[in-house]
Formats: structure tokens, C-alpha cells, sequence
């Protein structure tokens, strides 16, 4: 298994609600810093680390589902140089 396919800080991730199809797009950000952010027509949220949501995603796997307040499936993971 290749570690760039494992979520952990520094990876943008997208996520669907499994019962809405709705989904978004978080940042885990390396540094700490947290805001939103306009990527690719996408609104992005940047979190630390420690977040609830980031702590239910680091260590998943694109296709995993993980639980934060809704059922989560991971749809996919990159590692952006820079936002």
C-alpha cells in the first residue's frame, strides 16, 4: 500500500454524504492555519489535525467510509503542492 493513498495532514480530501450524495472537500492542513478556501469551483475547508472530522478521516483510504455526524464514503485523496 502506497502512503500518498492514505489520508494525513497535508491531503486534500472529497467526501459524499452517503444519504444526500452531497459532498465537500477538506484541507488537513500541515501548519495548523484553518480557513476556507475557493479551489476548482469548490468551496474547501481547512482544518488541523486534531479536528473531529480530520481525526475520522487521517489513516483512511479513498473508498473507506468513516462516521462525522452523517455516514461519510471518501471519494478521493490528493496532495496538492500548494492551494
Amino acid at each position: 500500500m502506497r502512503n500518498d493513498m492514505i489520508v494525513g495532514p497535508g491531503a486534500l480530501v472529497t467526501v459524499m454524504n452517503v444519504s444526500t450524495d452531497q459532498r465537500k472537500h477538506f484541507f488537513i492542513s500541515p501548519n495548523g492555519s484553518t480557513e476556507t478556501i475557493q479551489s476548482r469551483n469548490s468551496e474547501v475547508k481547512t482544518v488541523q489535525p486534531d479536528d473531529d472530522i480530520a481525526q475520522a478521516l487521517i489513516g483512511k483510504m479513498s473508498g473507506d467510509e468513516v462516521f462525522h455526524r452523517h455516514d461519510l464514503a471518501i471519494e478521493h485523496i490528493e496532495w496538492p503542492e500548494a492551494l
